[in-house]
């Protein structure tokens, strides 16, 4: 047989093996069309053939796509999100199969992230901590539980898509016996964790604290109510304290490792194991299961570094070296070989992640440091080698935090990292390993700090989203992967009109003040912008003004020029809250002016709770004004008096006539962060 001749023979028995791939029992595949789409999904798919089943289910790849019609010579699907790649249609029915082979190819994301927040999640300013995404209340849908400093835990509900309602203070049981919920205890809450830590398939919560108040668990009921269990964690008093829930000892019971700053005076640990019961109870195991005591950790990744199947740690440290520990697969933790990891990867570390970065199936670390961030590359066997100079390059920002994810869908983890300065940075992974700075495709982003960044799909489009926290009594940032990126941007500001807060003029800071209390972006912009203290309580927020002395009518005049009233005070936390930011000797909103010897609240509340000092209210003289004492109790006193006053607004306003466009609310509470700074340029929305 002549070379052509085996050729041809070649050719014809691949041909016939494809059509016997392409047609093993339910229908012959002829065409898939369009044969190409985007990773995220949603394209209209048509599959041309003969003989299909009456009702077909058909998958791409693994997954299986919505069919939307069919027939014997036709079906018509919407394609399923994918990774970037050629995948098989398969068609089946009845246990048979006819597959297509690399038949529909997925194209990797454009990634361009947009902050939505003003669109799609409620401005709720906070101090806010880490967050954790998890779906707790059982409703199929993501919520994100946010950490905030002074106040416990804010939980933001997703009712499906993004549509998030208004957001809750998580509350809590007395105790478990007990029904009645009580409003949330005072713990300043720097981080949290979201997972079923009793087993009972509902989501329990980790408060890692700072400050004298010990961490604590809270016991889920399925529904957002929590209870705390007294037996549940040792007493561990906050240090800035962070953890990760994972089955350490392979018991099927998710285990606690917490860090934080080692304080020896109070015996207060860095580091420590606990161990799950699978009830949600927790023994520190520390001093037995993890060789060296205990130290200050800024961050802890968990992981199988070294193939066998068991959960590994990587501790960074940021005064403290980075150490590795191997899982021996009970739970007991030694500490790697002192070759294992580039001995010098110290100084400043922060928040750690562990993926595979290259490809290779053995995973990788990605360390932020207070200089130059550094990645780790495994062997395999758990020995990492530093390849910083060839793998990410010269980075001038200082790292706090990284989370590795697949940002674009493309098979290979992007880097999304928190910088010293507040700044989210995206690094894209080439597939060999290799990270390259795609920060600029963030719009959006503003000039808010972020503290923290959390990963998940939120909005459900099959595409990863990062809920971004934010500290200094501002709100938070939800950052999505924008597709297509031919929707209209009218004022070119890289925020698409449909989630732009003022889609005519450019503000790509998205700062919508008039919608936040006060017309503030965030604590340290209305300090800047009033010379005042912006406070937050509950539903309520506070604007001290203690530096320039006032009249009751006056102060009055400057709250109700920040859309403000006086403060009303309608119980004892919240006289017992503004004594505790130092407004003692401050005016409050109750006055007889209308009525002499008829005290009431200038904001028109009903409130009739009052906290006379001894011998007050004397009524004797003319109008009286009434000021906060050291101790909590009031005193009237003549209103023409000066002193320093509190204003308070709604912590969580209802949307507004206008947009950021809107200047009719304007104020110099702006400090020149909206687009009312721009001299009157308004878009022609109607606004002065």
């Amino acid at each position: 047989m002549t070379r052509p001749d085996r050729e041809r023979l070649a050719l014809a028995l691949s041909l016939a093996s494809l059509v016997v791939a392409c047609s093993s029992g339910e229908g012959k595949l002829a065409a898939v069309s369009p044969a190409q789409g985007t990773a995220r999904g949603g394209e209209v798919v048509t599959l041309t053939g003969s003989d299909f089943p009456s009702n077909p289910v058909v998958r791409f790849g693994e997954t299986q796509a919505a069919v939307t019609s069919a027939s014997d010579t036709r079906i018509e699907v919407v394609a399923p999100p994918g990774i970037a790649g050629a995948v098989d249609v398969a068609v089946s029915a009845g246990g048979n199969q006819a597959v297509f082979p690399k038949a529909f190819t997925y194209q990797a994301l454009p990634l361009t992230l947009i902050d939505v927040a003003w669109a799609r999640l409620p401005p709720l300013p906070v101090h806010g901590g880490s967050a954790a995404i998890a779906d707790g209340d059982h409703n199929g849908h993501l919520d994100v539980f946010q950490a905030a400093r002074t106040e416990g835990v804010w939980i933001y509900p997703n009712g499906g898509k993004a549509a998030f309602g208004t957001p809750q203070l998580v509350s809590v049981n007395a105790a478990p016996t007990m029904g009645t919920p009580a409003t949330t205890p005072p713990v300043d809450v720097r981080s949290v964790v979201a997972a079923d830590l009793d087993g009972d398939g509902k989501i329990d919560l980790f408060l890692g604290t700072t400050g004298g108040t010990p961490s604590q668990v809270l016991l889920g009921d399925g529904a957002f109510g929590f209870t705390p269990s007294a037996t549940a964690l040792p007493a561990l008093f906050g240090t800035e304290q962070r953890a990760v829930a994972v089955d350490l000892d392979g018991d099927g019971a998710l285990d606690l490792v917490t860090v934080g700053s080692a304080a020896t005076a109070t015996g207060t640990p860095g580091v420590a194991i606990l161990l799950n019961d699978g009830h949600g109870t927790f023994t520190d195991v520390t001093q037995d299961r993890l060789p060296e005591g205990t130290w200050s950790a800024s961050g802890v990744a968990v992981g199988d570094v070294d193939g066998d199947g068991h959960v590994d740690l990587f501790f960074a440290g940021d005064k403290e070296p980075c150490r590795l520990y191997l899982n021996d697969g009970k739970g007991t933790f030694q500490l790697a070989s002192a070759d294992a990891i580039p001995d010098d990867a110290a100084p400043g570390a922060g928040i750690p992640a562990l993926g595979d970065l290259d490809g290779d199936g053995s995973l990788d670390i990605y360390l932020p440091t207070a200089t130059q961030d550094r990645v780790f590359f495994n062997d395999g066997t758990g020995h990492f080698s530093d390849l910083t100079d060839v793998r990410l390059g010269t980075e001038a920002s200082a790292g706090v935090s990284a989370t590795l994810v697949d940002l674009d869908l493309d098979g290979h983890l992007d880097a999304a990292v928190v910088d010293g300065a507040g700044r989210v940075r995206v690094y894209r992974n080439d597939g060999s390993g290799r990270l390259f700075d795609y920060s600029g495709v963030i719009a959006g982003d503003g000039t808010l700090p972020v503290g923290d960044v959390a990963v998940a799909d939120l909005d459900e489009d099959g595409v990863p989203d990062l809920f971004a926290s934010r500290p200094d009594l501002s709100r938070a940032a939800l950052l999505v992967n924008w597709s297509p990126l031919s929707l209209p941007d009218t004022d070119g500001d890289g925020v698409p009109d449909a989630v732009d807060s003022c889609p005519s003029v450019p503000n790509a800071d998205q700062a919508d003040v008039h919608n936040l209390p006060f017309h503030c972006a965030s604590a340290t912009t209305c300090a800047a912008a009033t010379g005042c203290e912006l406070q937050a309580l509950a539903e309520s927020s506070y604007l001290f003004c203690n530096k320039a002395a006032a009249t009751w009518t006056d102060a009055a005049a400057a709250c109700t020029a920040l859309g403000a009233t006086l403060v009303t005070v309608t119980g004892a936390d919240e006289d017992a809250f503004l004594v505790s930011i130092g407004a003692t000797g401050a005016w409050i909103g109750y006055t007889d002016t209308a009525v002499k010897g008829t005290f009431a609240w200038t904001s028109g509340d009903g409130s009739t709770y009052a906290d006379w000092g001894m011998g007050k209210p004397d009524t004797t003289a003319g109008d009286d004004c009434v000021v906060l004492l050291a101790d909590g109790t009031w005193s009237n006193v003549p209103c023409s008096g000066t002193h320093a006053y509190v204003c308070q607004d709604q912590r969580l306003k209802p949307p507004g006539p206008g947009d950021a466009c809107d200047c009719s609310m304007g104020s110099p509470a702006d400090g020149g962060t909206s687009a009312c700074s721009d001299g009157g340029a308004d878009g022609g929305d109607g606004g002065p």
